[in-house]
């Protein structure tokens, strides 16, 4: 929370590597508070991009933690392990693309009262967004959670709009 009465605030922002290969980061974020407002509670959403030299959607550091080449375009698509998960979805999942076990799906579907209940692995340093739409012919999706990783299975309460049919 900033102080009372604050229209500009500089935060530093410090980010934990999560290996050796990956070193932590630290960079100052402005906010600022739109004319005749002040800050109270604001959210930031800070994208961090690592080199990705053949593009193939798998951050180069990661590739090489993985034994991947980090300038071989064509192991993004490849699944390693057999899992039905692409190389580079492991990489933004991450999930280890060596181990058959280790990836993203549903692991539980339970109807509740006002709607259902899913469960997924998480990882501990990932964010999930759960969308939802009352059809699946529409191109509409709303979020339904977000929910941080805890590195165990994550549980999403998501209601179930009344005219719902799936």
């Amino acid at each position: 929370i900033f102080p009372a009465g604050s229209t500009r605030q500089t935060v530093k922002l410090t980010i934990l590597g999560a290996n050796l290969s990956q070193p932590d980061l630290a960079f100052l974020v402005n906010f600022s508070a739109p004319t005749n407002a002040t800050l109270a509670r604001m959210r930031a959403v800070v994208l961090i991009t690592a080199t990705d030299s053949d593009g193939d959607g798998m951050a180069d550091y990661w590739e090489t933690a993985h034994w991947f080449d980090p300038t071989n375009p064509s192991d993004g698509p490849i699944d390693r392990d057999g899992d039905g998960q692409r190389n580079a979805a492991e990489f933004w999942a991450g999930t280890n693309p060596s181990d058959p076990g280790d990836r993203l799906h549903i692991t539980g579907i339970q109807r509740t009262a006002g709607g259902i209940r899913l469960r997924f692995p998480s990882a501990a340093d990932r964010v999930y967004l759960v969308e939802g739409t009352s059809t699946l012919t529409s191109p509409a999706w709303a979020p339904v959670a977000e929910i941080a990783g805890t590195g165990g299975e994550l549980q999403v309460d998501a209601p179930m709009p009344s005219d719902a049919r799936h």
